[in-house]
């Protein structure tokens, strides 16, 4: 996995402005890709382009908007172009019009078809895949509104409730509920916030959780996969991983790799991201995301690529078949989020810096290309003395 200087073709990549898409083109851009970026951004601007491994950045407001411009612009009928999605919207909209666009690019899919992966987004159907391949997750059910039955008869306490998509929510809405009062309490805020339905899921008391990313290919090595266990989140309560350390320990990986090998059974094909919770000996499913994960940096520096991997796969390059997952544990960190764990008092400076100084791979910082970093820290400290909030900054 040397870089390399020639061309080896061209990769659009589709979702938010987040470091997802940056990881993604700078992995692929440094061994020998040219990369597209197509952003959706209220705010109609991206400080994804300013990373010089994307060619050329077009932001909009809509997914929808987003895919329209990508069948106009780089169509191709020789089907040499691939497209990978890095947000759950992106996602749902990709795979929602699977047949305008498998015939052009080379896409994500399960099995070839629309709308597979969006059935498999819905928690409840992602519990229902873990029942049938053995897979421990917590028991789930779905509550719809509209249907007037709120009080489900099996509500296990503690609960938690969340979306029953990604793309259908907002990670902060999520909520425990230890008794039926605080269960009423939280239906009526979500009603309120306009949620059609919800999944309603037995809490587990986890001792810490999972993160693992990767690729399904169609040729050796089959799967890649990154597990990482976090050591910190941000915000510290429903927030996401902010600083993580990749693990090498065998049964850990093992059991990860049974999800791997469940989601080739049901002939999904791409990047993948997987939540997992461990306690003491068990590993619980807890989520499976069909996109590029927002942690494809955190191996970078011991070269470990499974988007290149996934791409040559796609269009039939060489890969080592031997490589799965990471040999050497070591640590990474969303460095622009982790550092407001120390403005909130999460973590003390002295500590913070000692975490930092034995990192290996930044989600934002990347040696000779600086410059998306310096425009976070800047539209950062803007946003911070006017007091605004803007999504360029998070």
């Amino acid at each position: 996995m040397q870089d390399i200087n020639k061309s080896k073709g061209d990769v659009v990549i589709f979702g938010g402005d987040h470091h997802n898409g940056l990881g993604l083109a700078r992995i692929l851009g440094k061994n020998g890709f040219n990369v597209y970026s197509v952003v959706v951004n209220p705010y109609k601007r991206s400080w994804l382009k300013y990373s010089k491994y994307i060619k050329k950045t077009d932001v909009f407001t809509s997914y929808r908007e987003g895919l329209a411009f990508i069948l106009k612009k780089y169509k191709t009928t020789k089907k040499e172009i691939v497209l990978i999605p890095y947000s759950d919207g992106a996602a749902l909209e990709l795979d929602n019009s699977l047949d305008d666009v498998k015939d052009y690019f080379w896409v994500p899919s399960i099995g070839g078809k629309a709308g597979q992966i969006a059935y498999y987004m819905s928690k409840q159907n992602q519990y229902n895949f873990a029942l049938t391949h053995n897979l421990k997750m917590a028991k789930s059910f779905t509550l719809n509104f509209d249907s007037g039955d709120e009080k489900l008869a099996e509500v296990p306490f503690p609960c938690i409730l969340k979306p029953i998509l990604s793309a259908e929510g907002d990670k902060r809405d999520i909520v425990i509920c230890n008794n039926d009062t605080e269960y009423e309490k939280a239906l009526s805020v979500l009603k309120g916030k306009n949620y059609k339905r919800i999944l309603v899921q037995e809490f587990i008391n986890y001792d810490y959780e999972i993160d693992a990313f990767g690729c399904i290919c169609h040729k050796e090595p089959f799967f890649n996969i990154v597990p990482t266990k976090t050591i910190r989140s941000f915000p510290p309560k429903k927030g996401t991983n902010s600083f993580s350390e990749i693990i090498t320990d065998e049964y850990i990986i093992d059991k990860c790799k049974l999800v791997a090998k469940a989601l080739r059974d049901i002939d999904f094909y791409g990047l993948y991201d997987i939540e997992l919770f461990v306690r003491g000996d068990e590993i619980w499913l807890n989520e499976i995301n069909f996109r590029n994960s927002g942690d494809v940096y955190m191996a970078i520096k011991q070269g470990f690529y499974y988007p290149l991997v996934w791409v040559n796969d796609v269009i039939n390059l060489p890969n080592d078949s031997t490589l799965t997952h990471p040999v050497h544990k070591t640590y990474a960190m969303t460095e622009l989020a982790d550092i407001r764990n120390v403005f909130n008092g999460s973590v003390s400076l002295l500590n913070w810096i000692r975490d930092f100084r034995k990192v290996d791979d930044f989600a934002v910082m990347f040696k000779g290309d600086m410059k998306p970093f310096f425009y976070k820290l800047l539209i950062g400290f803007k946003n911070r003395f006017l007091g605004k909030v803007d999504s360029s900054a998070n």
